[in-house]
C-alpha cells in the first residue's frame, strides 16, 4: 500500500504537470480551466496525506514493536548522513504538498501547482532512493552517474513516448458523448 500511495502521488503530480503544459501549449488552452487544475490539486493533496498516513503507520508500528529484523531498516536510515535525507523525504512528499495545496486558491494556479508537482516527483525519487540505496551505499549517500543517467533515461523515454502519442491523435475527442459536459465543467 505504501508503494501504491507513492506511485499514485507521483502519477497525479505527472498529470498535474501535463495539464499545466497542455493548458499553456496546446489546443486545450480553452478546454482546461481552473476547476480542472483545482480538482487535480485536491487529489494530489489527498493522496500525499494518504502517503503520510501510511508512512507514519509503518514507522510507528515498527518502532513500537521493536523487532530487530524490522528496525534495521530504520536504524540505518536514521543515522549518519542518511538522517537529513530521511527527514527531507517526509518534507518533500507531505509537508510541502500539504501546506502548499491547503488554500483553495493555490490549487488553481497553474505555475504554483506545477512547482508543487515537481517537488512531489523529486520527493518520490528520494523515497525510492532511500528504499534501495542505504544497504548498498554504506555510511553515506552518493549520487553518481548511474542514478542521474537512469533518471534521465526514464524521463527521456517517457517524454518521447508521451509527446509522440499526443501528436498522433486529436486532443479533443470529437465523437465523445460527454464532450459538451466536460467543456463546461465547473466544480
Amino acid at each position: 500500500m505504501y508503494n501504491f500511495a507513492g506511485l499514485f502521488s507521483s502519477g497525479l503530480a505527472a498529470i498535474a504537470l501535463l495539464l499545466v503544459y497542455l493548458r499553456e501549449h496546446s489546443s486545450l488552452r480553452h478546454v482546461i480551466n481552473q476547476d480542472h487544475l483545482r480538482d487535480v490539486g485536491k487529489l494530489l493533496f489527498a493522496i500525499s496525506t494518504f502517503w503520510m498516513y501510511l508512512w507514519f503507520s509503518q514507522y510507528m508500528l515498527i518502532w513500537y514493536a521493536n523487532i530487530p529484523e524490522e528496525t534495521t531498516y530504520y536504524v540505518q536510515r536514521l543515522h549518519g548522513l542518511w538522517a537529513p535525507l530521511f527527514l527531507l523525504n517526509v518534507f518533500l512528499n507531505w509537508v510541502v504538498p500539504f501546506f502548499a495545496l491547503m488554500p483553495k486558491v493555490n490549487k488553481g494556479k497553474p505555475g504554483f501547482l506545477a512547482r508543487v508537482a515537481i517537488v512531489v516527483m523529486v520527493g518520490r525519487w528520494l523515497d525510492l532512493y532511500l528504499m534501495i540505496a542505504p544497504p548498498f551505499a554504506g555510511r553515506g549517500p552518493s549520487v553518481g552517474l548511474w542514478e542521474v543517467g537512469a533518471l534521465a533515461l526514464m524521463i527521456g523515454v517517457a517524454g518521447l513516448t508521451l509527446f509522440s502519442a499526443l501528436r498522433s491523435a486529436p486532443l479533443v475527442p470529437v465523437q465523445d458523448p460527454g464532450l459538451s459536459e466536460s467543456l463546461h465543467y465547473h466544480a
